[in-house]
């Protein structure tokens, strides 16, 4: 894994944001839509109810243009960089319009003014899994609900001690990591005890020290 690269991307990206992200949930059973604020510059997402397309062009195609992904590719452990315009979100290589982006996925998203995004779709339910690969990766929840990640699913059981999370954070410029030790999370920055909280919306990165893909599995219901 090409850790320099990743650094240096991270304090590019620090650049960006400047205010906290709050999100709006409207739902009816399994069904509605969630309302993600983008603020200008970076801002760390995910898609979090299942549409009828999910991929950039289905679920983002209402940003202006000029507006900018930065997608994490597992496999050259380093980022895409896909940028809309014409109505399409394209790269060097030609259009990523048909890129998936669906609930679990996880994007950085460069806007130059304060935006919204509305996800509209179901909300997942049943027996839900999240591939942890063991590299870095951008991860989210399945569905939109915000709270500690062991209220999410992410337990002593999925991760290998010693994986990373990396959680952006808008009040510093910059990412706030913690780490697993025996089935327990510490701050990054102070070594102390504390669990990291994810909102709807907001997608993170996890470091697997696994030497093998782990999943991340849950039930979840809304009735």
């Amino acid at each position: 894994m090409r850790t320099k690269t990743l650094l240096l991307t991270a304090a590019v990206i620090a650049a960006g944001i400047g205010a906290s992200v709050a999100q709006t949930v409207y739902s009816v059973n399994a069904v509605g839509y969630v309302n993600v604020p983008l603020l200008s510059g970076f801002n760390l997402i995910c898609n979090p109810l299942s549409g009828a397309t999910n991929t950039l062009g289905g679920t983002l195609n209402k940003l202006p243009n000029g507006s900018t992904i930065y997608k994490w590719n597992v496999g050259i452990q380093d980022f895409d960089i896909i940028g809309l315009g014409g109505g399409h979100w394209q790269d060097e290589f030609g259009f990523r319009d048909d890129d998936t982006f669906a609930p679990g996925d996880g994007l950085f998203l460069l806007v130059n003014n304060p935006t919204n995004v509305t996800f509209v779709g179901d909300v997942l339910q049943g027996n839900l899994t999240n591939k942890v690969v063991h590299l870095y990766s951008i991860v989210s929840s399945k569905v939109p609900q915000a709270g500690l990640v062991s209220a999410l699913g992410i337990t002593s059981g999925t991760l290998q001690n010693g994986t990373s999370l990396l959680k952006w954070d808008t009040s510093i410029q910059d990412y706030h990591s913690y780490s697993t030790t025996g089935g327990n999370w510490f701050d990054g920055d102070t070594g102390d005890p504390s669990e990291p909280s994810i909102n709807v919306g907001e997608a993170f990165f996890l470091n697997s020290t696994s030497v093998a893909d782990r999943n991340w599995t849950r039930t979840f219901s809304v009735n």
